[in-house]
């Protein structure tokens, strides 16, 4: 007899997915793995009611990933039930049944975003070792959550304004090891603050508190000062995380040495402090974040622990990061040690969004494998004695500049991304073409923005990375006219007609991305062969260009994904696209001017159509579209435009189609007569089609597992749940979402 069983979601989980576990009564485990690019996964709300009072002796349960808003009463007859995961799933409220399953030892909720009430009873639950819930609805925890005296993880408590569901709860929860309070807010007392009693809690691991994102006149910093203060928790603590705390510092027990075991510690949105706490002293610290300290507008030596002369700061730190200091303006280091003591493990060093910092950064980063600066527009980066293998990543910084220590030219350097945005000229082409580049190894991009006298990229040949893993990115470097022959992704945005030519005219062996965005100056293609290699083409926002019938596309193409978006000028595609056999997903969208496809229609390797937005391309029959063709094709998206279109002709589509959109077609009344023959078909979404009185067919709707409509007021009405007239014909549909006109207007 099978006793556990773990399956993998799939993109229709119907009534024959779950029919063996029917047969399978003594069945104890039953698991949801995820779905490889697909977040959620419908189920039927018809399902678990069935399902569920034949699994009586389960001990674990999961559905995570499932878009399922409810349970049903009948969880809480699993008796033996010890594990239940509903993460990732869109649960409002669990049942108050759900108390009744007393053996019950984890309860996950991570992910339930629309989750807004737990059970009132919850208390019941008295061997819940494991209670995980993240980005939730949640206002306040149920009364006596206290009782639960066997929990290990607690994320999160969510402090009320009632002494049921207040802090003081946490106070008889002694075996707790990960504990996350938020809403620290609704305590107005340091002595409910005290009854949390987190300093006797020697088993606590993890500490997560969180006040409140809103920074009005209602709070009060002294007072939080003290009841952080009086949060202290026991000194075995591994992590600790502050979020949204109004005080203006910190009290002493933060960077007290006495919390030797601490390794990870983050202040996040902590506004109102002006300084930072002496953690340079932690000497087990390694990861140390500060995120969206506005008042700090130095960093000094309080925060390497000032006094301490025979303790070097920071020995154990590896990944330090900066973010949203927006008032930070220099960072000094202490007198009494010199750099080569500071920071002597530091991995990761990442600064970011922080507009006024003008010094200089640490001098000497020995152990440094990754840097990076982002948005510190003022910030001269003067680069410290690296690593050879360290990565670099800079963007938005005033000026970089080398150490005379760094020579380039006599090191080889492992920097896998380079970005250069509005660059010096003579820099930049020093930098290029004096053999600098020639001794760096694993260069995987490259990205050069707003560099309009920039003519010419260097030949790449020389470097160590091997050019044809390389990946280029240039933007308003109006100028350009070349670029190396032999790269492996090309993203380029106003740029001018003859590096187009370029590209056309250079034999490359290995070219397999093109995206052309924002090209006003773009009219045409040149008459000339596409690299054979090119996987991907997309042609986005060139408002100018008018045809692309002179582009040839040979036969041994390996094309497979084809976009133009918002080319409103475009009349024509490329002839010869139905030649293209590895081509699968095609999406042409806002392309008003498109009046007709190439006279050898579209290839029938088509998986994945999209033709939204072409008013002109809509006047032509659809009948002369030749969709009926495409017998491969399973998804296919029709929307906006078609005016004369008022229902769909007889054998339209390929039977091959399981999914099928139809939005914004004004005019449309009537799907039966087109559809009857998607016997294949598994969803229907049907949105903006205010005409349409009918669905398609009994026979169609059986096989249907989704359905959609939005918007649609005839058939919101004609198939309104439990009241409509055809109610009936969709009700065993599993998964219904019809969203009023009203809703829609919430």
């Amino acid at each position: 007899k099978a006793r556990h069983s773990s399956y993998a979601r799939s993109q229709y989980d119907g009534f024959k997915k779950f029919e063996p576990f029917y047969k399978v009564k003594g069945l104890r485990t039953l698991l949801s793995l995820p779905l490889r690019g697909f977040d959620y996964s419908p189920l039927s709300n018809r399902i678990l009611p069935d399902l569920l009072p034949n699994l009586s002796c389960l001990r674990a349960l999961s559905l995570t990933g499932y878009y399922i808003t409810e349970l049903p009463d009948s969880i809480g007859d699993l008796k033996l039930l010890r594990y239940l995961n509903l993460s990732d799933t869109y649960v409002k409220s669990l049942p108050h049944s759900t108390s009744n399953l007393y053996n019950l030892q984890s309860l996950l909720l991570y992910n339930c975003r629309s989750l807004s009430e737990l059970p009132s009873n919850m208390r019941n639950l008295v061997n819940l070792r494991h209670l995980g819930i993240r980005k939730s609805k949640l206002q306040e925890m149920p009364l006596q959550m206290g009782k639960l005296t066997n929990l290990r993880t607690l994320r999160e408590f969510v402090v009320g304004k009632g002494s049921g569901s207040g802090i003081g709860e946490l106070g008889d929860l002694l075996h707790l090891r990960r504990l996350s309070i938020r809403n620290l807010k609704n305590v107005i007392d340091t002595g409910d603050a005290m009854k949390a009693n987190l300093m006797d809690k020697k088993d606590l691991d993890e500490v997560e508190m969180e006040w409140s994102s809103e920074f009005d006149d209602t709070r009060n910093g002294s007072v939080e000062t003290d009841m952080l203060n009086v949060l202290r928790p026991h000194r075995n603590l591994q992590l600790l995380v502050i979020s949204f705390y109004g005080g203006t510092g910190f009290p002493s027990w933060i960077g007290d040495p006495s919390f030797s075991n601490i390794t990870d510690l983050e202040l996040d949105h902590c506004k109102n402090c002006t300084s930072l706490p002496p953690v340079g002293v932690l000497p087990s610290l390694k990861n140390l974040a500060m995120r969206e300290m506005i008042g700090v507008k130095h960093v000094g030596v309080e925060l390497y622990g000032a006094g301490i002369v025979s303790v070097k700061p920071f020995p154990s730190l590896e990944s330090l990061q900066f973010e949203g200091l927006l008032e930070w303006e220099e960072w000094f280091f202490p007198s009494t040690h010199d750099d080569f003591e500071i920071f002597p493990r530091l991995l990761k060093l990442s600064i970011r969004n922080c507009p006024k910092l003008l010094r200089k950064l640490p001098g000497h980063l020995p152990s440094l494998e990754e840097l990076v600066i982002f948005e510190c527009p003022q910030l001269t980066v003067s680069l410290p004695n690296l690593p050879s293998s360290c990565e670099i990543d800079i963007k938005g910084c005033k000026e970089i500049a080398f150490t005379n220590s760094v020579d380039l030219t006599s090191c080889t350097y492992f920097i896998t991304r380079l970005e250069l945005i509005n660059c010096d000229i003579d820099a930049l082409m020093s930098l290029l073409n004096e053999g600098r580049l020639e001794h760096v190894v694993d260069l995987k991009f490259v990205s050069i923005k707003k560099c309009p006298q920039f003519l010419t990229f260097p030949n790449l040949c020389l470097l160590k990375t091997g050019p044809a893993n390389l990946r280029l990115l240039f933007s308003s470097c109006s100028s350009l006219t070349s670029f190396p022959s032999i790269i492996l992704d090309l993203y380029i945005r106003d740029f001018k007609y003859s590096l187009l030519e370029g590209i056309m005219h250079i034999n490359n062996t290995s070219l397999g991305y093109l995206h052309i965005n924002w090209c006003p100056s773009l009219t045409s293609f040149p008459k000339d062969v596409l690299p054979a290699t090119l996987e991907t083409l997309r042609l986005c926002n060139c408002e100018n260009l008018e045809s692309l019938s002179e582009v040839t596309m040979p036969s041994n193409m390996s094309l497979r994904y084809f976009e133009v978006i918002k080319c409103p000028n475009l009349k024509s595609l490329p002839a010869g696209l139905h030649n293209l056999f590895k081509l699968t997903r095609m999406f042409i969208k806002d392309c008003d001017s498109l009046v007709s496809f190439p006279d050898g229609g579209l290839p029938t390797s088509l998986e994945d159509l999209s033709i939204v937005g072409c008013n002109n391309l809509n006047h032509m029959p659809l009948s002369e579209w030749r969709l009926h063709q495409l017998t491969s094709l399973e998804w296919l998206t029709l929307g906006r435009g078609c005016p004369d279109l008022v229902s769909f002709p007889e054998g339209l589509l390929p039977t091959s189609l399981t999914a099928l959109t139809i939005q914004d077609l004004s005019n449309l009344e009537t799907l039966s007569s087109g559809l009857q023959n998607l016997t294949s078909l598994k969803q229907l979404w049907i949105q903006d089609c205010p005409k349409i009185k009918f669905l398609p067919g009994e026979e169609l709707l059986a096989g249907l597992y989704s359905l959609t409509i939005t918007n649609c007021p005839m058939l919101e009405e004609r198939y309104e749940k439990e009241k409509g007239e055809d109610w009936p014909k969709i009700a065993h549909i599993s998964c219904i979402d019809i969203t009023t006109s009203l809703e829609q207007g919430h």
